[in-house]
């Protein structure tokens, strides 16, 4: 089975790998713990989480964390923040536009 893709093509789509070699790694739906803020703004909720992997021992998931279209086009600071039941509160931050690679 194919994991169902985001609806919108324009919606923000973020790869999300959890690991750990403690234990397992819960069934988390990320889409329920997860936030984006764009600029410093309010936080928008996500929009859905799609496991793509799993491995048989639980310590490995990968997965596609959705959230509404982000103006890629224009300059933006971006936080994502994921409040982990269990671990606390975890907070990503990058800028936009990501610069390209050199050749």
């Amino acid at each position: 089975d194919a994991p169902d893709l985001p609806r919108d093509q324009q919606d923000a789509r973020f790869i999300v790998f959890i690991n750990t070699h403690q234990g397992t790694v819960p069934p988390w739906n990320l889409a329920e713990m997860s936030t984006l803020r764009i600029n410093g703004g309010s936080p928008q909720n996500a929009t859905g989480w799609t496991v793509l992997y799993r491995d048989g021992q639980q310590h490995h998931n990968q997965g596609m964390l959705t959230f509404p279209a982000v103006d890629d086009g224009q300059p933006a600071d971006l936080e994502i923040t994921m409040q982990l039941a269990g671990l606390g509160r975890r907070t990503f931050q990058w800028n936009l536009p990501v610069p390209q690679l050199p050749e």
